[in-house]
């Protein structure tokens, strides 16, 4: 998820202590699009304030610069268990996977990170040189829609969401509520998308 991350970002830098080059987007100066620790880039334009102080905590002290290149292979998933996340902001214990994920999606909405058009300024913000500054907008394109249309992403009431972050709700209802059922994710997620629509 891309937000307007930079304050965020350079506030931690501060707090740490940390030497380190934040790089603004530029077509959205108030999105952080790279950190740059020790000569080691980290892409920040998805980071949230949690994950931008993880990573950047990470790389405070002690760190070599192959230390800071493994930190930036790791995926977010190995840092902070998305499903434990999940558990903080949503109550799953005895209610429905719809009441789940309505609750999952009032807690998207209440922010405009990922609303549609936010999501393809980041995108395109991923597909700009930054000599020329220029947008490669066929490859941008071409890759917003695959990602529509394998089912990366998906459409809800004007907002981006992962197809992992709806499976994350539907794992994480099953794990708590002891669902032991075998779900298919993709046709559970379209079945709700096709409740909300209908609304």
């Amino acid at each position: 998820m891309s937000n307007f991350n930079m304050s965020a970002i350079q506030r931690i830098v501060n707090n740490l202590g940390l030497q380190a080059q934040l790089i603004p987007s530029a077509v959205q100066p108030r999105t952080c699009i790279k950190v740059i620790v020790n000569g080691v880039e980290f892409k920040s334009s998805n980071w949230t304030k949690a994950e931008a102080e993880a990573i950047l905590t990470g790389c405070k002290e002690g760190c070599t610069k192959q230390d800071l290149k493994d930190l930036n292979n790791m995926t977010f998933e190995t840092i902070v268990n998305p499903i434990d996340e999940l558990k903080k902001f949503i109550d799953f214990e005895n209610k429905s996977l719809t009441s789940c994920l309505e609750g999952f999606r009032e807690l998207t909405e209440k922010s405009s990170v990922n609303a549609l058009n936010h999501w393809i300024n980041t995108m395109t913000d991923f597909f700009t040189n930054e000599i020329s500054n220029k947008a490669d907008t066929t490859a941008c394109a071409n890759k917003i829609k695959n990602m529509f249309d394998t089912k990366q992403v998906r459409l809800i009431n004007g907002y981006v969401y992962s197809n992992s972050e709806l499976t994350n709700v539907i794992k994480t209802w099953q794990d708590i509520n002891n669902v032991n059922a075998n779900i298919n994710y993709n046709m559970a997620i379209d079945k709700y998308i096709n409740a909300v629509e209908s609304l």
